[in-house]
């Protein structure tokens, strides 16, 4: 059914090639799962990554490596959605709200100033916000904060690339700060 899409040059040129990418649908669609996006969005990546895999198919020269080619396909397809929803969500921002948003982010912007914020809260209160996080998230403010690792030493723990535990770091606690602020929670001086 799904190869019913595709040109019949393609379908006839590179039969066995094609029919090899769609064995690997589970893996594509599991591997653009992990960028969090939403479901439709979901479909519309895969649906993007098999279509630019179609249509150059004929570099795929080693059949060992097709999955790694579909899911660096598909990574780059998720990144420009990412990137699309993030542009058009900055796009509804009215220029007051972006101007409120960049005055509170400089009242936490240091580290010093988010310790200092995260410390001010109740052990309960800063446990109950936390487990709202991912869990990747989690671990990378516990290993930072109660265990003070370095982020260095975090990518290293998680076997993850420093700026990605240092992308993770920060937006983690950008989702506490805003937490704390929506929730009007009291802070203790």
């Amino acid at each position: 059914m799904k190869t019913t899409l595709l040109s019949e040059s393609i379908l006839s040129e590179h039969k066995d090639r094609v029919e090899l990418l769609l064995t690997f649908y589970k893996d594509v669609l599991h591997y653009i799962r992990m960028f969090d996006l939403p479901q439709e969005d979901v479909e519309d990546v895969i649906q993007d990554t098999y279509i630019e895999a179609f249509t150059y198919i004929e570099k795929v020269r080693d059949e060992t490596k097709a999955k790694y080619w579909i899911l660096k396909i598909a990574r780059r397809q998720a990144i420009r959605y990412m990137r699309k929803e993030q542009s058009r969500k900055i796009n509804e921002q009215t220029l007051s709200e972006h101007a409120e948003y960049n005055d509170i982010w400089t009242q936490t912007s240091t580290d010093e100033q988010f310790t200092q914020l995260v410390k001010s809260l109740d052990r309960e209160q800063l446990q109950s916000l936390v487990c709202r996080l991912s869990l990747k998230e989690q671990r990378v403010l516990t290993l930072y904060y109660a265990y003070g690792y370095k982020l260095r030493d975090i990518a290293t723990i998680l076997k993850e690339s420093d700026s990605n535990v240092r992308t993770i770091s920060k937006r983690s606690k950008e989702k506490l700060r805003k937490m704390i602020e929506n929730e009007d929670i009291d802070i203790k001086p």
